[in-house]
């Protein structure tokens, strides 16, 4: 059995190659030494041994024409049938951007269909908000009448709301932005210069206008006033009749 690997000459293969390796390889006979290693290359390159067990190949050119179906040894380098082996190349990768192709047209259509819902879901919900506006966890609506504060809190918390406790410097923006001379949910109707919010908590962050609370025991509900400005908060006399904003917290 021969296994025959060859190397290019500048002539190029088809005219003239010259032999680098031509080993026998014997059955029940002592191998000499190195011939393995050599055997394992030439299987892991060619992927085959080409065998003549009647005559020997005596010329490359016959040599490469018996084996290059399967892929012989040029330079050191196996050289298989390249063309066929680019064609199935192609043909993979077809394959695959066919596959992803349609895999994107899939989910674009599946995100579009979610977007389409989504958007009927919002306007079902803004629906059944009514005059209600959603921001950061609270929904908030403001009254088209006026009234006492007292009165304006008994509005709010029929609706399963009360009165607008301020938090945060946006929530402070945010009512502002309404630009209505309105009742906010604070008070020190109880102790005289003890502000407090509707909920019994104290009032830690402030936002009154300059020079204000001013009105003494006259003046014990906050309304919002100034509304261009940040600091927009007034101490008002409670039974005047003024709009009002409620706050739902969804979220406790």
């Amino acid at each position: 059995m021969l296994c025959k690997c060859f190397k290019t000459s500048a002539a190029g293969p088809s005219e003239q190659m010259d032999m680098i390796d031509d080993f026998d390889l014997y059955e029940n006979v002592e191998r000499p030494a190195g011939h393995p290693d050599r055997m394992e290359r030439c299987r892991q390159c060619c992927g085959h041994v080409y065998e003549d067990s009647n005559q020997e190949v005596k010329t490359p050119q016959a040599s490469f024409s018996a084996m290059a179906a399967n892929g012989v040894m040029f330079n050191g380098e196996c050289v298989t049938d390249t063309k066929h082996s680019s064609e199935k190349q192609l043909a993979r990768l077809v394959t695959i951007y066919t596959n992803l192709t349609s895999q994107l047209l899939t989910q674009n259509r599946e995100v579009q269909q979610r977007f389409n819902n989504l958007s009927k879901d919002t306007d079902e919900l803004q629906k059944m908000l009514g005059e209600w506006v959603y921001f950061n966890g609270s929904l908030y609506q403001v009254s088209s009448t006026k009234k006492t504060w007292a009165q304006s809190r008994s509005d709010c918390c029929q609706k399963g709301a009360d009165l607008l406790i301020i938090n945060s410097k946006e929530e402070q923006a945010f009512a502002n932005r309404f630009q209505k001379y309105m009742w906010i949910g604070l008070t020190d109707v109880t102790n005289e210069g003890s502000w407090k919010w509707v909920d019994g908590t104290a009032m830690s962050t402030s936002y009154w206008s300059s020079k204000e609370p001013n009105g003494g025991k006259g003046e014990n509900c906050g309304d919002i006033k100034n509304f261009n400005a940040e600091k927009s908060w007034n101490d008002e006399s409670c039974s005047l009749s003024l709009f009002w904003i409620c706050e739902k917290k969804l979220f406790q």
